[in-house]
């Protein structure tokens, strides 16, 4: 009994919180490449009730069969008074 009044309040205390929490999978990023010095940049813009973000891609051909890709997200929560 006393385990299960333990697990209980674990379970609730897990689940409640006080901060909202986003999940925004980030874009496919799959430049397909055939020779050195090509070049992709993708980006993009999202946003929701209250928060906006977004996502920018890049990646280059260093070689004919070796690339770099970077990718960085932002996302700005927006505090509603209430």
């Amino acid at each position: 009994m006393k385990f299960t009044r333990l697990a209980l309040l674990f379970f609730i205390a897990a689940l409640s919180s006080c901060q909202q929490t986003y999940y925004i999978p980030n874009g496919v990023h799959a430049p397909m490449f055939t020779e050195e010095g090509q070049t992709s940049v993708a980006g993009r813009l999202y946003g929701g009730l209250n928060h906006t973000g977004g996502e920018i891609q890049f990646a280059r051909a260093i070689s004919d069969r070796r690339a770099i890709m970077s990718t960085a997200n932002f996302n700005i929560l927006e505090s509603r008074g209430g």
